[in-house]
């Protein structure tokens, strides 16, 4: 029996390419291809249980609903271990694909554990992974990292140690690991679900119109990120990473403000990418040479002025990206104007029915309700120079 374990790593569209298989099991199921179910995640990083105490890295997901107790880990992956011998023996499958990002960057030990586990139901097993540029993955790890916090790693710490990660993978599934690049133009139709199927499943081509989802994780703007990040850090600072329903939907306003005035996509400082590049140039040099993938840097943002701070050492989103602070104040202020309007509708709702207007019964649908604690922070936070 032939499985494909797609490893990830982080970044590389996994979220997205799990929920479109998640969501077709049924499509690819007709096609003799198993995507098993996994109680109620998407992935399968609970294979994770299977390997004992040696993990390196758990499951944000499992973090929040266990708390870290490898206890209730393991029990996630016996009963994963379960569901998928119960599936096989249910569907008879000519391919199993499984999928989990937490996979990815494990000690030599914990892969070799899960190696043996699977080689009892799987005779061929193949690891796949997709990659991008440092300069790239680094910028989309700060976005997903202010949805929740406001500490961020400074530039000059950042290493992704891929090549380090890939030899563990090689050495423990005997070479059987193949490469992808997650760069638009390297993937097929620009699409990590269409390039997956072409690439790993057969007759990929003609069912990857049927297995698709949009985008799970939206990218975010550079104001928004550097607004996302204060509200964090101010109004919040006593859940740091933890996703809150109050920074969920100051995000959402963020996007929906983009209509009104454009945003900048978010772009390291010319400095600052190409330290980061130069800081992986054996790194990149090994992913060529070894499988045929050349990463090219994400084009910077426009060169810093003459009084620009050196950013590679900080930790505030203002000083590394490549972003007009003024811009980010304008969008800061738009984004208050619209919190503003909203209280003085549901302030002018709560009034007797004969002292209202018609304008002022009619409450907004574009931007629900931000709590006070943020209000109040965007009134009193001084201007940005």
């Amino acid at each position: 029996m032939h499985l494909i374990l797609h490893v990830g790593n982080t970044k590389t569209g996994t979220s997205t390419l799990q929920r479109a298989l998640a969501t077709h099991r049924d499509v690819l199921r007709r096609h003799g291809i198993l995507y098993p179910k996994s109680g109620t995640s998407d992935n399968h990083n609970a294979l994770l249980g299977l390997c004992g105490p040696l993990v390196r890295s758990l499951p944000r997901e499992f973090l929040l609903s266990n708390a870290g107790d490898p206890q209730a880990l393991a029990a996630r992956g016996q009963a994963l271990w379960r569901d998928l011998s119960e599936q096989m023996e249910a569907t008879d499958p000519r391919l199993v694909i499984m999928s989990g990002e937490y996979l990815f960057g494990q000690p030599h030990a914990v892969l070799v554990a899960l190696r043996e586990q699977l080689s009892l139901l799987f005779s061929d097993i193949e690891a796949v992974a997709y990659v991008r540029h440092p300069v790239s993955q680094y910028v989309s790890v700060m976005q997903q990292r202010v949805k929740a916090s406001a500490a961020i790693a400074p530039p000059n710490v950042y290493k992704l140690r891929l090549r380090a990660r890939l030899k563990v993978h090689l050495d423990v599934f005997d070479g059987n690991v193949r490469l992808r690049s997650f760069e638009s133009d390297a993937l097929r139709n620009g699409c990590i679900i269409c390039d997956f199927m072409h690439e790993y499943v057969p007759d990929g081509d003609e069912m990857a119109s049927k297995v698709h989802v949009t985008d799970v994780n939206r990218s975010v703007s550079a104001e928004a990120m550097c607004i996302l990040q204060d509200l964090r850090r101010y109004c919040w600072p006593e859940q740091d990473d933890v996703f809150t329903p109050e920074s969920n939907r100051a995000r959402h306003y963020l996007a929906a403000l983009e209509a009104q005035l454009p945003q900048t996509p978010a772009r390291l400082r010319p400095a600052i990418s190409a330290a980061i590049t130069e800081r992986h140039r054996i790194e990149l040099d090994w992913l060529q040479k070894r499988f045929g993938i050349a990463l090219h840097e994400p084009t910077p943002g426009p060169p810093d002025g003459d009084d620009a701070t050196d950013g590679a050492n900080s930790r505030d989103l203002k000083e590394i990206l490549a972003v007009d602070r003024d811009h980010v104040t304008r969008v800061l202020f738009l984004l208050l104007k619209e919190l503003l309007a909203r209280r003085s509708i549901d302030a002018a709702t709560s009034q007797p029915e004969d002292c209202t207007s018609p304008a002022a019964t009619t409450p907004s649908r574009r931007f629900p309700r931000m709590p006070l604690r943020a209000a109040r922070w965007l009134t009193q936070r001084p201007t940005a120079h």
